[in-house]
């Protein structure tokens, strides 16, 4: 019977099992995001560089780039824009 042996191809780092296990901890953190997106109805209205954002969040500040563009998609869905059109009939 042979001994299986892994082969280290790999010498960037001292713990491949290291890197795995960050690997797996930022992709249970995101399907966790994208769930609770799901849960709460806001992930159809979604592009996918907008839940690349909720995902990535390269700070807790929002910019003004991403702030637009969440009013934007808000807008584009049906009750928010019938909500506009009722408020500025008056």
């Amino acid at each position: 019977m042979k001994i299986k042996t892994n082969k280290k191809s790999y010498t960037g780092t001292e713990s491949i099992a290291r890197i795995n296990n960050y690997i797996q901890k930022k992709k249970a953190e995101a399907m966790e995001i994208i769930v609770k997106l799901w849960e709460s109805g806001e992930l159809d209205t979604l592009s996918i560089n907008a839940l690349k954002n909720y995902i990535i969040k390269p700070n807790d500040q929002s910019s003004f780039y991403q702030f637009t563009e969440h009013l934007i998609i808000d807008l584009k869905s049906p009750i928010a824009l019938a909500q506009l059109i009722l408020t500025n009939k008056h």
